[in-house]
């Protein structure tokens, strides 16, 4: 897929800013491809531990997830855009 100009490289995990049609809050998309999820069971493992991880552990310094779904061959995990990286 051309994505302007350039080839899009499987990655373990991409984040893009998206923002929500009905209320405009930002969401930060952490997308994973699932070939790369799938690859072995650590990998499988460490996907899942992170999904519980921001659903359930309420701190400061994690940042919750909003929601988690699967869009074609890619996870998406919708978190709450924080600023400053």
């Amino acid at each position: 897929m051309a994505l302007g100009g350039r080839k899009r490289v499987p990655a373990p995990g991409l984040v893009e800013v998206a923002f929500k049609l009905d209320s405009g809050v930002a969401y930060a998309l952490k997308k994973q491809a699932l070939p790369m999820v799938w690859r072995s069971e650590s990998t499988t493992a460490s996907v899942l531990i992170e999904h519980k991880i921001v659903t359930s552990v309420p701190s400061p310094f994690i940042v919750d997830a909003s929601y988690a779904y699967r869009d074609g061959s890619e996870l998406v995990l919708a978190l709450k855009m924080m600023s400053g990286g």
